[in-house]
């Protein structure tokens, strides 16, 4: 992220963003919009627990359901072996956020390296619920930066406008992320129908 890439042919460039947010010279990250805040407290009242967890299958559901959800591709073999070497990494935090039934809601994984938090992974199970959740993780998040010392929390950023507008909401600001593709002329037929993304 924020590194400018012009490269030409044969390489192409897919100009995209992350969100960042910012500590203060004290370490100090600004307050949750009002909004969001009183929805922290409203699923703190709702008896919403948030619990770290190793549990990788809990994780690999939850991130699952929502690119299903958002129609996203995705390998779960690859996903839980992923997770699996994730979780035993000393610079992460991953959360499961659970109803008063001990029911899990939504999920959250975080990446800590370099003066920055990352938001790598998240998932939830659609209910009523899982709005306040998502926002008490992200803001469990932003608190675990703080704590460490990190001076930037990455929201990851991503190409859905709507969730780009409610990491904007936090006060997150755009920084440019490039992605940059070379593709084989010969490759090109099939990864049009099996990765258009790259195109």
């Amino acid at each position: 992220p924020a590194a400018i890439c012009d490269w030409e042919t044969p390489w192409k460039v897919q100009r995209r963003h992350t969100r960042w947010l910012y500590c203060d010279a004290s370490g100090a990250y600004p307050p949750l919009p009002k909004h969001r805040a009183k929805q922290v407290r409203k699923g703190h009242s709702k008896g919403i627990q948030l619990g770290i967890s190793r549990d990788v299958d809990a994780l690999v559901s939850l991130h699952q359901r929502a690119r299903e959800r958002k129609d996203i591709a995705s390998d779960g073999k690859a996903l839980e072996r992923l997770f699996q070497w994730i979780v035993q990494s000393p610079h992460q935090t991953s959360y499961i956020a659970q109803s008063e039934e001990g029911i899990p809601i939504a999920s959250a994984t975080f990446l800590h390296n370099a003066g920055r938090t990352i938001y790598a992974f998240g998932g939830q199970k659609r209910s009523k619920l899982s709005g306040l959740a998502t926002v008490m993780l992200m803001d469990q998040g932003i608190q675990d930066a703080a704590a460490i010392g990190n001076q930037v929390f990455d929201f990851g950023g991503s190409t859905d406008p709507g969730v780009d507008r409610f990491y904007a909401e936090f006060g997150a600001e755009k920084v440019v992320r490039h992605r940059v593709v070379r593709l084989a002329w010969w490759a090109r037929p099939w990864l049009r129908i099996v990765r258009p993304d790259l195109f």
